[in-house]
């Protein structure tokens, strides 16, 4: 396997990071992508230098908070790229074999626990074989979101297609504080918060698994249409909604709840728009939205009634809860909600946590027609969440559900039963990355 840094353009400049960026022990997961064609290699290179002239950040380093506040330090560091050949033909990957089942596809964590100042922020691995390629990528959490991290490989791929990349320059200066004071209190608590909290205790027999559930956009339609009438005059859902309350009211086992017991849902949402970000913003911009319910009324409710309790919620976002969000994560001061957001705790019996990625535009990661699969890991140490991504090739949804194995088979029985013809459903995939 080679190794190599790709670098673009050196400044001396530097930036401090929002208090969001320093919340504590977080990746972003490697994103993967399937191609029936060998990619090319060159100008993968070629045009990833290009970029990264474009936006020194992602070739930039971040020097530790431990020794600062916590500075991105534009020193041209490089981007690592890796290539690993493979003599044989590529699998065909899709939802009966996931990709997520071969763990040795996927490019390593950045890792910001414990990086050193030579760590490089955005990771790319390409495995080259006979007929195919698989191109693997991820960054630090500290430095970007995934929004910010998909904006940067679209504009890659236009590049490498020879196209105009959709902004000359990124921008990370919009939501920067300096840390001194009163918010340098905020910081210190968090970081103590990173590093405790106990979680429950896991049995043997209870290691999560992961499956795709892939859900059709028609039933999602129809789902809306036949329950139209909860909704109050003016009020609306949208498609997105109306999965994640589907998803929700079946991966909770209810019935074993008492009825006047809180569950909880945490869902993240891009609020760029609220904030009016350029948008060409590459730093984090989401709030995590914590909503709870009786149990008594999540199962009296419809879907789309809990679909539009989901958007009442994002509805009520104000502006300046959102900046508090972002500069000091208020939201992680909650002792109640700490071990929900490090992903090496156990999640609470009564939450469950769903993610929205179908936007993020993976079909548009072009760099050598579009992708025919693509895919995250599965990892151990998540449990009762839910990423949902867009179907390749379609326009239905794969929902990512990584719960224990008791819970999984009460959900695909569940949804097989009540939607006969509309769900699929892929193998077990065990957790592959630690």
């Amino acid at each position: 396997m080679s190794i190599k840094l790709i670098h673009g353009s050196s400044t001396a400049s530097s930036q401090p990071l929002n208090g969001f960026d320093l919340k504590g022990h977080h990746e972003l997961f490697p994103h993967s992508f399937v191609y029936e064609t060998v990619l090319d290699e060159e100008k993968l290179i070629d045009s990833l230098q290009q970029m990264l002239r474009i936006n020194p950040y992602f070739s930039g380093r971040i020097i530790s908070h431990e020794k600062a506040s916590g500075r991105v330090i534009l020193n041209n560091g490089g981007a690592e790229f890796s290539v690993e050949r493979i003599k044989k033909a590529i699998p065909k990957y899709g939802i009966n074999n996931p990709l997520k089942k071969d763990a040795e596809y996927f490019c390593p964590l950045v890792n910001t626990v414990g990086f050193s100042e030579e760590t490089p922020l955005l990771r790319v691995k390409l495995f080259q074989f006979n007929d195919g390629s698989i191109l693997s990528m991820t960054a630090s959490h500290q430095l970007t979101d995934g929004v910010g991290l998909f904006e940067f490989m679209k504009d890659w791929a236009a590049v490498a297609n020879g196209r105009e990349p959709g902004f000359r320059g990124h921008d990370r200066f919009t939501l920067t504080h300096n840390f001194e004071g009163a918010e340098k209190s905020h910081l210190n608590r968090l970081r103590e918060l990173a590093n405790s909290g106990t979680g429950e205790n896991r049995s043997a027999n209870e290691v999560p698994i992961t499956k795709i559930i892939r859900i059709s956009q028609s039933l999602i339609r129809k789902i809306m249409e036949e329950q139209r009438s909860v909704l109050k005059s003016g009020a609306w859902v949208s498609a997105q909604d109306v999965l994640t309350a589907l998803l929700w009211k079946n991966l909770i086992n209810f019935d074993q709840i008492e009825k006047y017991e809180r569950v909880s849902l945490l869902t993240a949402y891009n609020i760029r728009r609220l904030l009016s970000l350029p948008p060409n913003y590459v730093g984090n911009a989401v709030t995590n939205r914590l909503i709870d319910f009786l149990v008594k009324d999540v199962m009296d409710l419809s879907v789309v009634g809990v679909a539009r309790v989901l958007r009442e919620s994002i509805e009520s976002l104000k502006k300046e809860d959102c900046l508090n969000d972002l500069m000091f994560w208020d939201g992680l001061l909650n002792e109640e909600r700490k071990n929900t957001f490090f992903l090496r705790k156990t999640i609470p019996k009564n939450w469950i946590v769903i993610n929205n990625l179908s936007k993020f535009g993976w079909d548009r990661v072009d760099f050598g027609g579009k992708p025919v699969w693509f895919d995250i890991p599965a990892f151990p140490n998540v449990n009762r969440w839910a990423f949902i991504l867009p179907s390749p090739l379609g326009n239905d949804f794969d929902c990512h559900v990584c719960i224990f194995e008791g819970e999984m088979e009460l959900l695909e029985e569940r949804l097989l039963h009540a939607f006969p013809g509309e769900i699929r459903v892929s193998p077990i995939c065990k957790p592959s990355i630690s």
